[in-house]
């Protein structure tokens, strides 16, 4: 038991420090803004549910019914808040606001690729984010089938 909480903790700072390398180009110009934690969040949840898919008997959810089983519902919530962000961010791009966050503080030259860089990261992230939690949700429903279905047999 002491080891997953190792794992989990050492993906979380690879996780931080993933989020903190995406996120540093833009941070200036989106520093304060709302959108500036919903890309954290989104860097952080596609790496963390993408390792918990690849080693889910690593994780902490495979120890325990009751916590895959709020971790289960509280996922399907927590991807329709996902592709909401994901709406709201778009709606930014389409009446440019992003352009008028990023003109403030980016050098002219250089603002045509920093908007395309945010945008692709942010929809990169955020698209991720939901597939993981989907994929996870699948993941969590096999893995507790195959432990039934283990435990049932023996």
């Amino acid at each position: 038991m002491k080891i997953k909480w190792r794992l989990t903790l050492l993906w979380l700072v690879i996780a931080l420090l993933v989020a903190l390398a995406v996120v540093l180009p833009i941070l200036k110009p989106i520093w304060g803004k709302q959108v500036l934690l919903v890309n954290i969040l989104f860097v952080l949840c596609t790496i963390l549910f993408a390792r918990t898919i690849i080693q889910f008997k690593q994780s902490l959810l495979a120890d325990n019914f009751i916590v895959r089983l709020i971790a289960f519902i509280l996922l399907f919530p927590f991807i329709f808040l996902s592709i909401e962000q994901i709406n709201t961010f778009q709606y930014l791009v389409d009446y440019d606001e992003i352009n008028n966050w990023l003109a403030a503080e980016v050098d002219p030259n250089q603002l045509r690729g920093v908007r395309s860089y945010f945008q692709s990261e942010f929809m990169l992230f955020g698209v991720g984010t939901v597939m993981t939690a989907v994929f996870l949700i699948f993941r969590m429903i096999g893995f507790t089938w195959k432990s039934l279905k283990k435990q049932v047999s023996a």
